[in-house]
Formats: C-alpha cells, sequence, structure tokens
C-alpha cells in the first residue's frame, strides 16, 4: 500500500508540474543559474544545437578535453540535479515536494558518480554538493561522510569545508564547526567564504 501512495504522489508531481519535475528539462530561465560549462554537455538548451558524444562542439571539445570524454558523457546529469535544486528552493512548494526535488538532485549527482572514473576533476564537487543536500534533507551523519570523503580527495576545495562546519553548526557544535574552517583555511587560505564564517562565529 505505501509503495502505491508513493507511485500515485510520483505521478501527480509529473503531471501537474511537467518542467518542475522532470527529469532531463532545463528552462530558459534556469540556464543561466548553472555554471556555464553546462551549456557544453549532452544537455538540450535553447543557447544552441545540443552538444553530443558523436560530434561535440569546439567549446564542448574543450571541455572534454578538460574533464576527460568519459565524465563528460555523464557530468551533464550534474547540472540537472543543481537544476532540480535550485527548483527546491521556490516558493509555495511543499515540504514533500522540496524534498522529493532534493532527492532528485543527489540521484543525478549519484549517476555522474557512478559513471565517471575515480579520479575525476569534478568528483570532490559533486561529494561536497551531495553532502549539501543531505544536510538539507536533515540527514547530517551521511552529510558528513560525504563531506569527508571530498575533503580527503581534494583538500583544497574549501566549500567542502564551509559544508562540514554548517553540519556541525546544526548540531550545535561550534568547537567542531571553528575547527574545521581554521583546517580549511590552512588548505586554502584565501577562502573567503571560510573567512566570513570564522569570522561569525567569533
Amino acid at each position: 500500500m505505501k509503495w502505491i501512495v508513493v507511485f500515485a504522489l510520483v505521478i501527480g508531481f509529473s503531471w501537474a508540474h511537467p518542467s518542475q519535475f522532470s527529469t532531463d528539462t532545463v528552462t530558459r530561465e534556469e540556464w543561466p543559474l548553472l555554471p556555464t560549462w553546462c551549456r557544453h554537455t549532452q544537455a538540450p538548451n535553447p543557447y544552441g544545437p545540443t552538444e553530443n558524444a558523436v560530434a561535440p562542439s569546439p567549446k564542448a571539445q574543450r571541455l572534454i578535453n578538460t574533464i576527460g570524454i568519459d565524465g563528460w558523457k555523464a557530468v551533464h546529469h550534474y547540472c540537472w540535479g543543481l537544476a532540480k535544486l535550485h527548483r527546491s528552493f521556490r516558493a509555495g512548494l511543499s515540504s514533500t515536494e522540496r524534498d522529493f526535488l532534493r532527492n532528485g538532485a543527489i540521484g543525478e549527482i549519484d549517476y555522474v558518480l557512478e559513471h565517471s572514473p575515480t579520479n575525476f576533476i569534478l568528483r570532490p564537487e559533486l561529494l561536497a554538493k551531495k553532502g549539501s543536500i543531505l544536510l538539507l534533507l536533515g540527514m547530517d551523519r551521511q552529510a558528513e561522510d560525504e563531506l569527508k570523503a571530498a575533503i580527503g580527495m581534494y583538500p583544497a576545495y574549501w566549500p567542502s569545508y564551509g559544508y562540514l562546519a554548517d553540519v556541525y553548526l546544526k548540531q550545535g557544535n561550534k568547537d567542531a564547526a571553528r575547527k574545521v574552517l581554521k583546517a580549511g583555511l590552512e588548505a586554502a587560505p584565501e577562502a573567503k567564504g571560510l573567512k566570513n564564517r570564522l569570522a561569525a562565529l567569533k
């Protein structure tokens, strides 16, 4: 019975909000919210012809040269995930709808993690973003694990420390948050985001 209710709810979302809850649709208004390189992945977009693995455009080829062909083949799912995350902050959504979109964003990120090399250049960012979404979903322990994995993979990627500090602040542990922010500044001394967070704690 439970699965029937869930299935009906999902179908209801799809029919009621086709552009908002669909997997591979990004509206013209949403594209400026995504990284500019998303326009050169395999995701259809209104700014030019769809990029594809058969004949990628020159800009798409430069992206492939940077992140690798295997990563490029999957990374458009990250762009879809970011679009879903942005949608989850829209006014007027129920908590169920927000969680649905955020879980969908995690699903898109997981797809990239599962279908790209373990040394994929964007992997630390993917793990950090996944951790931040898990925190939004109230899954603090899982968020902490993903963020620590991101830090372990690439210590200089400072957003991981900021998100991890958010986990500890949510738990009321200011000392742990302060320690993480200081560690982040040791790895990335010019990170203004970490400096601002640390100043706010003081």
